[in-house]
């Protein structure tokens, strides 16, 4: 089993390059379409469906050898330390993260009325995402896949609690400053956290999405001859257990775009 990250053919086993030698050799007259398509994204993404085609009997084969192997993605996050990550992996929004959320703000010697009044606005906020059967967030993982692009996701860095604390600050101040929030806002360090996959535990979307992104690269790298941004995110309903966590990064504690609409003076 190995550890592939999406835009790393070191970190390919031998039956993925086995796929990319196959692009390579795929008719001209579809090697033609794909050099020439303006917006290759919404072409794959289509593409991808027609399971007949040589663009999607491709896609379908990749994602048949990945299926054994695991993905390593990136989340981004805000914690007092390393520690709860270390030994409880990445937890649901569930009852978990409220107490562990609470323990926090009683541990940085915030008032009891304050916290009470904290807690009654990220619960709120968290159940509004909730809709009929959908968990709207509450219990699904998010991440990105390359750590280059880590900062275009710094909401998740500069706000602890993350976007249950901004947004459910937000419309408790009615889209005012947050500044009279700064000392529980910027509690803790950011963090990059490294995590692997499983292919087998996404859903069929999101595997389809993994080996197109893929594609795209392969793509663009060997007909296009171009680059590609790889500023693609995805979400899986699977908490990340601690051995699924490959390393903890630690990064630069400095959002002013973010703490400037935070704390802008109104």
């Amino acid at each position: 089993m190995a550890q592939i990250k999406l835009f790393h053919p070191e970190t390919y086993p031998k039956t993925v390059e086995t796929i990319r030698e196959k692009m390579q050799s795929l008719p001209d007259e579809v090697r033609n379409e794909l050099s020439d398509t303006e917006f290759l994204s919404d072409y794959t993404s289509s593409a991808m469906w027609n399971i007949e085609s040589p663009f999607g009997k491709l896609h379908q084969e990749l994602m048949c050898v990945l299926e054994p192997h695991e993905i390593v993605a990136y989340h981004n996050t805000r914690l007092p330390n390393k520690q709860s990550v270390e030994s409880q992996g990445l937890i649901f929004s569930d009852d978990r993260y409220t107490d562990m959320l609470q323990a926090t703000l009683q541990v940085a010697g915030i008032s009891q009325s304050l916290i009470n009044e904290i807690m009654g606005v990220v619960v709120d906020e968290r159940e509004r995402w909730e809709f009929g059967d959908c968990n709207g967030r509450k219990n699904e993982v998010c991440f990105i896949y390359d750590m280059d692009y880590y900062k275009v996701y710094d909401k998740f860095l500069a706000v602890y609690g993350g976007e249950f604390m901004e947004y459910g600050l937000s419309a408790h101040t009615e889209n005012r400053s947050l500044s009279e929030y700064r000392d529980i806002i910027k509690i803790g360090h950011p963090y990059i956290v490294e995590l692997a996959i499983p292919f087998n535990w996404m859903q069929q979307f999101e595997k389809q999405d993994v080996a197109r992104f893929i594609m795209e690269e392969w793509i663009h790298l060997d007909i296009k001859k171009d680059e590609v941004a790889h500023q693609y995110d995805g979400r899986i309903e699977h908490e990340i257990p601690a051995d699924k966590i490959i390393e903890i990064h630690e990064v630069e504690d400095s959002f002013p775009e973010m703490d400037g609409w935070l704390f802008r003076e109104d």
